[in-house]
């Protein structure tokens, strides 16, 4: 069994001293990781994200890192070709706002889920989306080594 599934199957059983929740977007007692990797990740959302905001994002990666959307069959491998892929979509979404953020963190990896609503364009037609959205996080030494994207 890989370890987003397990990890999504046991969110029920982990203990209320693991999680942190907030309406705000991020944790404030204890942010780790996701709360970090979240906030920059509304910042690249954001119609007036430039690449900056995708290598702030991309910092927090390992070198190998790998992304993952298993609903869409994306896998990419490598930091660079995260953040390559990433800027590719820079201008395409604004307005992000996240809300019931609820985080939930064991060793080596942290899963944060939250209802996501922004703005999408389509040419030149600007719509509202709205979806609840899953990460799971997997770090080493630090950095986030994989993300794994469920919407």
């Amino acid at each position: 069994m890989r370890l987003t599934t397990l990890m999504l199957m046991t969110l029920p059983i982990l203990t209320a001293a693991s999680c942190a929740t907030s309406t705000g977007g991020t944790s404030t007692d204890d942010p780790g990781p996701s709360d970090v990797y979240l906030e920059r990740l509304r910042s690249v959302w954001g119609e007036d994200a430039r690449r900056a905001e995708v290598e702030a994002l991309g910092a927090l990666l390992a070198g190998d890192a790998v992304y993952e959307h298993p609903r869409i069959g994306a896998r990419i491998e490598g930091r660079s070709a995260i953040v390559d892929a990433m800027a590719g979509f820079l201008g395409s979404t604004r307005k992000p706002t996240t809300d019931r953020v609820v985080t939930m963190r064991a060793p080596g990896v942290e899963v944060v889920g939250f209802d996501l609503r922004m703005e999408q364009r389509a040419g030149s037609t600007w719509s509202w989306i709205e979806r609840r959205q899953v990460i799971v996080l997997e770090m080493r030494n630090g950095r986030i080594t994989k993300i794994s994207d469920h919407w």
